[in-house]
């Protein structure tokens, strides 16, 4: 049987890995993450900030912040219902359906305008349509950001250069967790193009690259799979010759790789 790895980052809380779990039974897909996500625990004072803003909105900046948010406001029994008079936003697609697993109560959601701009300038391009549509004003946003530890600042300085006021909640840090000697003895014996790999980040597409090129193996061992251009351009500039693009949402993930791919 064909077999693809999720690279994605996977919780170290249990409690937390229902939300995050998108393999659906699917024998063929395999979650070996390069990552585990563990929760930090800020105050929760900014809540209360954002709760008594006049134009308050909450942005979430991933997957995975959007699962450490649920869950936070949980570990402080916090009502989740000030969620009905904020505005919501995310990052791309990806976020936004995992914000629709937790709160499908959900309204209208701003996100980027295609998913080729999944990142922090679509993003921006989108609410500035937004602010503009409503005939509104930056310096009347409260913007509430929910990320994690280290996450790059860009989103934040182009919020703070339109004049909004951000408050920040970093909810959770990434931990390095390396592959063991055995999943790349897996990847060494497998036939080529046998294997594929999606790659959800940047990062953990120059983490591979670096280790493929350190273990000796070639690029063209596996398929790369991405949702993102700008990762399989990464990929490929790097000498991976077979890229997929896929959707990583939950409903399309499976038929991408398998019915649609179909000598897979």
């Amino acid at each position: 049987m064909r077999q693809v790895w999720m690279i994605r980052p996977e919780w170290s809380e249990p409690a937390l890995m229902p939300a995050q779990d998108e393999h659906h039974g699917d024998a063929r897909l395999k979650a070996m993450p390069l990552q585990r996500l563990e929760m930090l625990n800020p105050d929760a004072a900014v809540i209360r900030v954002l709760c008594d803003a006049s134009c308050p909105w909450v942005i979430w900046t991933s997957p995975a912040a959007v699962s450490a948010f649920f869950f936070w406001l949980k570990r402080y029994g916090l009502d989740i219902s000030f969620l009905s008079n904020a505005r919501l936003a995310v990052i791309g697609s990806g976020t936004r359906d995992q914000l629709l697993r937790h709160y499908p109560k959900a309204g209208p959601i701003i996100a980027a305008d295609h998913e080729e701009r999944a990142n922090a300038e679509g993003l921006l391009s989108a609410m500035d349509r937004c602010i503009e549509q409503e005939s509104s004003d930056w310096t009347r946003q409260t913007l509430l950001i929910v990320e994690g530890e280290s996450n790059r600042p860009t989103l934040r300085a182009g919020f703070e250069a339109r004049s909004a006021h951000c408050l920040l909640a970093v909810l959770y840090r990434r931990v390095a967790s390396a592959w063991p000697e055995s999943a790349w003895a897996e990847i060494a014996r497998s036939d080529p193009g046998a294997l594929g790999l999606v790659v959800t980040s940047s990062a953990a597409g120059r983490e591979l690259v670096s280790a493929f090129q350190s273990q000796g193996l070639a690029l063209s061992q596996v398929i790369w799979c991405t949702h993102h251009a700008a990762i399989a351009e990464l990929l490929q500039s790097a000498g991976a010759t077979a890229v997929r693009r896929v959707r990583l949402n939950h409903q399309w993930l499976s038929y991408d790789l398998f019915e649609y791919e179909a000598y897979w």
